[in-house]
């Protein structure tokens, strides 16, 4: 068997499962939430992303069960952050083209 082709076959897969959990406009937004902040509790997240407690609740998991983010406890409080370092990266680029004032299409 070609190892480099079934290398590149599993890194494809692992992207692509990436990419799906980053195509939803509210993960995608919730995320360049945390590009800016490092961290923040679920409620920031869903005030910030303008959110329901529910439905950001459903994105989170979504974004944990992708290993996108992980979470820590501060307190009583639930805190966010990216957690997987090539997401960091991708995220970084997206947020440095399109989560500024000026977008070029």
């Amino acid at each position: 068997m070609n190892t480099v082709l079934d290398d590149m076959t599993r890194h494809a897969d692992v992207a692509a499962d990436m990419l799906k959990a980053l195509a939803h406009p509210a993960r995608l937004l919730v995320l360049c939430h945390l590009v800016d902040a490092g961290e923040l509790a679920a409620g920031e997240l869903g005030v910030r992303a303008g959110l329901s407690q529910s439905a950001m609740s459903q994105h989170l998991a979504k974004l944990r069960e992708q290993g996108l983010v992980e979470t820590h406890r501060q307190g009583t409080v639930v805190r966010y952050r990216i957690a997987d370092a090539n997401a960091a990266r991708l995220l970084a680029l997206i947020h440095e083209l399109y989560c500024h004032n000026e977008v070029k299409p």
